[in-house]
Order: structure tokens, then C-alpha cells, then sequence
């Protein structure tokens, strides 16, 4: 017998590492162990996590539990627009994610539930990258003029955070493609969009990361051109029919937001404060016409005319203070709130219908609506919670107050004597004359307190 040796080839063994792991309520996600391309970022991170899923308008599901808030590091830095963090935040940053349910301020500061709690996805940076700069930078030309520039940055301390960004393009791009494929041609709005938006973000911790003051601001303005020609042939036995159609659509779109928070939160000495004031405006502008044909093989049978131009604007604020305090073994909770919203709509729209055959008469109208909405919501709470054996009894007294007011006016244009009732969105020179016109079976004034 020979002894003979082989040298076997060089083997790596490499650890496996745990995706997920339960501790508690909690669900910790260990973002190494999952294999993701470079330059990855927080989206297709979470789109990966197990029982996590990630629609396109941003919207983040745990085991079919909706996320109510996206932290970063414990804070919600990104307030109303996660998309932000989803979008910018490099998945190469993140060390680990959890998911659990948020104690609020008055379960803080009572150590027991007090009915404030929210679920919450709180992603936890690297060390490496908890202070510092970070930032990314996309453009992009092409034909016909096609452009598309994108910027984010963000400046980042234990005590103080700043960020700003920006989107311009004319790719009808408002949205980006998503992970697990929700994403789909249908989602692109039609025609040619040119989008612009700009928002700035600052955040200050005041002593400790407890209270604070931020601003969250964002503007942006949308231009759309929309055309479409249509033409369609029905196969009929006694003679085939025809149909044509032609329109335009354009339209101007700003909204200017604004949500500010002044949060004070001493937890030892029992007491917290949170006051809000959130500022939006909207403005719309828009313009269409279009035109009907149906005939047969040899003339036109009927035709649709309709031109519309239509005006809004919309202004809204809403005020929040909130408290509690802490009085040994009980707790005091207060809130008063004001929400105002205040709408007002210009619409003209003509509409001629005519008959090619002279058997049935001409349908005209030109009408000029005008509508008006205010909104006011006033509420007051007080309440009180006693701690009695093991119990809690909630005394509570609440105070609310609604008015609502509106007007819905209409105006028949083409009844106007001595003016050309053929001009479009044109009104005439004296109050008078256009209450003279006024359709008062379709008009109305509602009030309500």
C-alpha cells in the first residue's frame, strides 16, 4: 500500500448574518446582512427589510401595520415628507432599523400608557455618520430640450441639523421608480410637465434633545401642456359613423408650505409643551378648449364647442398648543387648536352645441361661476387623569366651534344685452349688469354655525 496526499483547493467560510431579530414588541433589522447594489439608498433598503413594504407615494407598511413616522437617529427630522430621507439618505449610512411602538410625551412623563403611543420605523446611522456633511447631485440634458437637475444637502450635528434641496425638470417627472414595482407607465401624468420645487429644513435641539425648534418649507410650481387629437370610425349597417376630437389643456400650479414646532419637553420635572403653526397657499390657473365632431359619410351631424378658464386660490393655517403636567399620582393635559382654510374659484365655461341638420336648435351658454369657501375649526380640551387602584378615571371637558361659509354663484353671460355674449371670460363693466344675469336656480348661499 502507497500513502499518497492532495492538496485541496482554498475554501472562505464566512459567517451568516441575522436578518431580523425580536426584541420585545421591537423588530431591530441589521441593514449588513442584506446584499444591495452600490449606491443604494434608503428605499431600496426598507424595500428589502422582511414583512416591509414600500408604496410609491412613500408610504411605509410593517407586517401590514401602517408607519406613522420615519425617524432618523430617534428624531422625525423629515416631518411630512419622508420621501426626503428615501430618496437621499445613501443605505451604506445605516447601521440598523427598528420598528416599535413610540411612547408619547404624557406616557414619558407617567411611566405608564397613556394612549399617545405611535408606530414608528427609526433608522439608526452608522457612528461614522451620525455628524458631518452629506449630500447628491443630479443632472441631465437631452433632446428637444429635455433637462432635469436635482441637489440635495444636509449639515448634521448632535445638536443641530440643516438641510436644503431642489428639483427642475420638464420630464413629467414627479415620482421615481420603486423597488418592489409598484411603479408603472400609468402613474405618468399626460402631456408636458416642467416642474420646479425648492425646500429648505432647520432643526435646533435647545439644551437637550428633548425640546427643540424647527421649520419645514417647501415651494413648488408646475407647468402642464396637454393636447390630444382623437379620431374613431363605428361600423354601422346603415352607414358608418365618424367622430372627432381635438383639445388643449394648460395649467399653472404653486403651493408654498410652511410647518414650524416649538417643543418644550422636561420629562423630570413632569411637564411638556408643543406648539405648531402650519401656513400653506395654492394657486391654479388653467385654460382649455376642445371641439366635437360626429358625422356620417357625407356631412358633419353635430359639433361641440367648449372653452373653459378657471382661477383658485386656497389659504390655510393651523394652530396647536398642547400641554401636560405631571401632579402627583395624576396628570393634567390641555390642548387648544385653530384650523382656517379659505377657497376662492373664478370658472368660466362656454358651451355651443350645434345641430348640422336645422331641425333642432342651437344650445349656447356662456356661464361665469364664482365660489367662495371659509372654513374655521376652534377647539378646546381639558382633561384630567386620577390614578385609582391600578385604574384611571378621565374627567374631561371639551369645547368646539365650527362656521362654515359659502357661496356658489352662477351667471349666464350669453343673457347679457348690449355686449357681444360671444366673448370668452369677459365680465361686464357694472355689478348690475351681472347680477341681472344670475341663474338663482343654480346659485346658493350656505352658512353654518
Amino acid at each position: 500500500m502507497a500513502k499518497a496526499s492532495h492538496d485541496l483547493p482554498e475554501v472562505t467560510v464566512k459567517a451568516t448574518k441575522l436578518k431580523m431579530v425580536m426584541q420585545g414588541d421591537t423588530i431591530v433589522y441589521n441593514a449588513d446582512a442584506l446584499n444591495l447594489a452600490d449606491g443604494s439608498m434608503l428605499e431600496a433598503l426598507i424595500s428589502k427589510l422582511p414583512g416591509a413594504k414600500l408604496n410609491k407615494n412613500g408610504q411605509i407598511f410593517v407586517n401590514g401595520k401602517y408607519i406613522q413616522s420615519l425617524l432618523v437617529n430617534g428624531k422625525d427630522f423629515f416631518k411630512g415628507n419622508p420621501k426626503l430621507a428615501l430618496e437621499n439618505l445613501p443605505a451604506y449610512t445605516v447601521n440598523k432599523i427598528k420598528v416599535y411602538n413610540k411612547a408619547g410625551a404624557a406616557s414619558r412623563i407617567m411611566d405608564r400608557d397613556m394612549g399617545d403611543k405611535s408606530y414608528v420605523m427609526d433608522v439608526r446611522l452608522k457612528k461614522e455618520y451620525s455628524t458631518g456633511y452629506m449630500g447628491n447631485v443630479e443632472a441631465g440634458i437631452g433632446t428637444k430640450d429635455r433637462y432635469e437637475g436635482k441637489y440635495f444637502g444636509m449639515k448634521f450635528t448632535d445638536m443641530e441639523r440643516v438641510m436644503l434641496f431642489g428639483n427642475s425638470n420638464n420630464l413629467n417627472d414627479n415620482q421615481r421608480a420603486r423597488f418592489n414595482g409598484e411603479w408603472s407607465p400609468q402613474d405618468v401624468p399626460d402631456g408636458l410637465s416642467a416642474t420646479q420645487s425648492i425646500g429648505f429644513s432647520y432643526l435646533k435641539y435647545l439644551g437637550d434633545e428633548d425640546s427643540w425648534v424647527s421649520t419645514d418649507n417647501t415651494y413648488s410650481h408646475t407647468n402642464v401642456n396637454n393636447q390630444s387629437r382623437t379620431s374613431s370610425q363605428t361600423f354601422l349597417t346603415g352607414g358608418d359613423s365618424y367622430k372627432r376630437i381635438e383639445s388643449l389643456q394648460l395649467s399653472r400650479n404653486t403651493v408654498w408650505k410652511s410647518y414650524n414646532e416649538f417643543s418644550i419637553q422636561k420629562f423630570r420635572s413632569g411637564y411638556y409643551l408643543l406648539n405648531a403653526l402650519n401656513l400653506s397657499y395654492a394657486s391654479n390657473k388653467g385654460k382649455s378648449n376642445s371641439i366635437l365632431e360626429t358625422s356620417d359619410s357625407i356631412s358633419a351631424l353635430n359639433q361641440l364647442l367648449t372653452m373653459n378658464s378657471d382661477e383658485s386660490n386656497l389659504f390655510s393655517f393651523a394652530f396647536l398648543h398642547e400641554g401636560g403636567h405631571k401632579i402627583t399620582p395624576d396628570y393634567l393635559r390641555w390642548k387648544i387648536s385653530a384650523n382656517y382654510d379659505h377657497t376662492n374659484t373664478m370658472d368660466f365655461s362656454l358651451n355651443d352645441v350645434q345641430y348640422m341638420n336645422g331641425l333642432t336648435p342651437r344650445d349656447y351658454r356662456n356661464n361665469y361661476r364664482h365660489n367662495s369657501n371659509q372654513h374655521w375649526d376652534l377647539n378646546g380640551n381639558l382633561s384630567y387623569s386620577i390614578d385609582w387602584l391600578e385604574k384611571s378615571i378621565n374627567p374631561e371637558y371639551d369645547y368646539r366651534y365650527i362656521y362654515n361659509k359659502t357661496s356658489n354663484l352662477l351667471y349666464r353671460l350669453d343673457k347679457l344685452n348690449g355686449i357681444d355674449s360671444t366673448r370668452f371670460d369677459l365680465l361686464p363693466s357694472t355689478r348690475e349688469a351681472l347680477l341681472g344675469v344670475m341663474d338663482l336656480n343654480n346659485s346658493y348661499n350656505y352658512h353654518e354655525y
